[in-house]
């Protein structure tokens, strides 16, 4: 028989990718994100806008900020996002993800949600690229 090694949920980290967009900044899970290059690089993917679901005072926050375009796994495929804003690639504890909230989880009006991250004093959302894919789809 095999040593088995147990280790506190509290003590696993995660691996996430941050999104920053003005004062708002989402979440996704690293392994979700396959590459990140500036917008000028050419390619045969699906894109999507970010912008196309940001609030009209946001989009003129980043007016000026050069893009970026993220390649995401989808449910059975590869996309790109054009994301205007920064990213930064994060380890945090397990026990810095929390649930949505039942209210928030009922009355939520992005389905891409999925959970609360803890970071820096700040509650930010957790959001599923294959969901954000469906729903930015839907709505450009």
């Amino acid at each position: 028989m095999g040593l088995v090694l147990t280790v506190p949920v509290d003590e696993l980290d995660i691996s996430l990718v941050l999104l920053h967009q003005g004062q708002q900044t989402l979440v996704l899970e690293a392994s979700q994100v396959v590459a990140c290059q500036p917008l000028r690089e050419m390619s045969n993917l699906p894109l999507l806008k970010f912008s196309d679901i940001s609030p009209g005072s946001l989009a003129r926050e980043t007016r000026n900020t050069p893009s970026l375009k993220l390649t995401l796994r989808g449910e059975s495929d590869v996309w790109q996002l054009q994301f205007p804003g920064g990213v930064e690639f994060i380890e945090l504890k397990a026990s810095c993800l929390h649930p949505l909230p039942p209210l928030m989880q009922k009355r939520r009006c992005w389905p891409a949600i999925k959970a609360l991250i803890e970071y820096q004093g700040r509650i930010l959302l957790l959001v599923d690229s294959r969901s954000l894919k469906n729903q930015l789809a839907l709505q450009s």
